[in-house]
């Protein structure tokens, strides 16, 4: 429940689309590109991109 992406979820943190910049596997770390948060800032949750709840006017997807 703390994890849904609805307007009424009970936890106040952001929701933000960003793009991943890149996954390192052999420390467990995903990069972001832009997140509108400060730095050093814990990431609590990865969702993907999905079309019916995001709003990305041209989302890709890296080769």
């Amino acid at each position: 429940m703390f994890a849904t992406r609805s307007p009424m979820r009970p936890n106040p943190i952001a929701v933000s689309s960003v793009g991943v910049a890149y996954v390192d596997e052999a420390t467990a770390t995903v990069g972001l590109h832009y997140i509108d948060a400060y730095p050093g800032s814990p990431v609590l949750d990865l969702k993907p991109y999905t079309l019916s709840v995001d709003r990305i006017e041209s989302p890709s997807v890296p080769a």
